[in-house]
């Protein structure tokens, strides 16, 4: 006759699967971050890491490049302003001893530039870094709109400090480049004035009654003419001459046109 009974197997293991179901209950309950406190942390490439420029002394290179541009624009007159921009973040660079900044080909440090950073003992690489370079000076500054072709006066401008490096003009800061110029564009009010905006006015326009005059060595003989073209200080002019005959000569102040001889 068989027993009906449990053996003690059997038993056991109901000991053992019931212990198992309140223990996975358990665990079922706790808080995810109970869990995460007992998990590993992702695997990291030692020489990754050791690599990045995260764990490069970006202070000092910092201050590294700061010294260079006060180097670089030590003849730069006016106030300066320096903004130095972060080593790409995506780059992995080998581990460096020393590092020297440079200048790379055909870059300037004017407005918006860069300056190159090279390892020079521990690993061989290069990199660019962004720069800003603010420069700030007197210069003259329209106090009206000026038409172009207009003669210039004094009381036009008026001597302000701007940023300099907004383009890459040449500013004009001495008010006396002004004199006997005009304009070969219009200005409104508040332009700074540049260089290549200004134009010298003729010292002789065409139908004008010029003195032509002919030196050579020991002599000097003049004559009346016409001009049959305008010309600025130095330029050269044609004149006819009362006897008829079209010579050139060099454009001088007072009407007067030269011919060496």
């Amino acid at each position: 006759m068989h027993s009906t009974a449990p053996s003690k197997i059997a038993r056991n293991q109901m000991t053992y699967l019931h212990t198992f179901l309140i223990f996975g209950a358990i665990c079922a309950a706790m808080p995810a971050s109970v869990h995460a406190t007992n998990t590993l942390p992702p695997l990291v490439n030692p020489s990754t890491f050791a690599a990045s420029p995260v764990n490069v002394a970006v202070d000092a290179i910092e201050n590294q490049l700061h010294r260079f541009i006060d180097d670089q624009t030590s003849r730069v007159s006016g106030r300066i302003e320096a903004e130095v921009g972060k080593i790409d973040s995506r780059l992995v660079l080998a581990p460096c001893a020393r590092t020297e900044p440079f200048l790379p080909a055909g870059a300037r440090l004017w407005g918006k530039s860069a300056i190159g950073l090279r390892c020079v003992a521990g690993a061989t690489w290069s990199v660019n870094i962004p720069v800003y370079i603010r420069v700030y000076g007197l210069a003259l500054v329209t106090n009206r709109s000026i038409q172009a072709g207009q003669p210039l006066q004094r009381d036009d401008f008026s001597e302000q400090e701007t940023e300099l490096t907004k383009d890459n003009g040449r500013p004009v800061a001495d008010i006396s480049a002004i004199e006997n110029k005009t304009l070969n564009r219009s200005l409104a009010s508040g332009a700074i004035l540049r260089e290549e905006w200004l134009r010298a006015n003729p010292v002789i326009q065409s139908g004008d009654h010029v003195r032509l005059v002919a030196t050579g060595s020991g002599f000097s003989i003049s004559t009346d003419g016409y001009a049959l073209t305008s010309a600025i200080e130095g330029q050269q002019v044609k004149i006819r001459s009362e006897s008829g005959r079209v010579v050139t000569g060099t454009a001088r102040s007072g009407r007067i046109a030269e011919i060496r001889m």
